[in-house]
């Protein structure tokens, strides 16, 4: 991945590979979404603040789900903060903006910067789509590739929205039955977690 061959370059030229990336993102140019997959992982705090001010000139203009598709990201990028500094948008994009016919999904960096916000935005999204809008495609079949964000999600759905929970449970194990996508091992790690 390109952010991980950054770690080669010395530190100056490093800064200033990110400061252009940081341009093309603000300038929407091309290549701005590679930008962002850079960012996520090499941007520093003055980078996101940048972001922040850039995600909220869009935020009141976005009508479509493409739209709503380029807020996600930028706010992925602002999930990376680990300090508490964008928790405000982060949790308004996550669990209260409308978000029209766009399946918003939060980013699995947040189980680790901002577990609670992962939590409630994943439960916002299965409680509040209809089953069939998200049942047959990625939006639940990742969880296969990440087992251990399955296993928070259930013990707090579990709790705190049982009947989302039970649709979730449902489309895991139609999933684990199908052919192709993930492996055996990783249909029967979900299967166990489902149980």
């Amino acid at each position: 991945m390109l952010a991980d061959r950054l770690d080669g370059l010395a530190s100056q030229l490093q800064h200033d590979f990110i400061e252009v990336i940081l341009q093309v993102l603000l300038t929407q140019g091309h290549g701005h979404e590679v930008a962002l997959c850079v960012l996520e992982m090499k941007g520093t705090i003055e980078h996101r603040r940048q972001i922040l001010q850039l995600y909220l000139s869009k935020a009141e203009s976005a009508e479509t789900g493409q739209d709503e598709w380029y807020l996600k990201l930028l706010v992925n990028v602002l999930s990376y903060e680990p300090t508490d500094e964008f928790v405000e948008v982060i949790s308004d994009f996550f669990l209260t903006r409308p978000h029209g016919q766009a399946l918003i999904a939060p980013s699995s960096i947040l189980l680790r910067t901002h577990p609670n916000l992962y939590l409630r935005g994943w439960t916002r999204l299965f409680s509040e789509t209809p089953y069939d809008r998200w049942s047959n495609n990625l939006i639940s079949q990742g969880f296969f590739w990440e087992p251990d964000a399955l296993k928070a999600l259930k013990e707090y759905m579990v709790s705190h929205a049982p009947e989302a929970w039970a649709n979730l449970r449902r489309a895991l194990l139609n999933w684990a039955d199908k052919k192709g996508g993930a492996s055996q091992a990783q249909k029967d790690e979900v299967v166990k977690i489902v149980a």
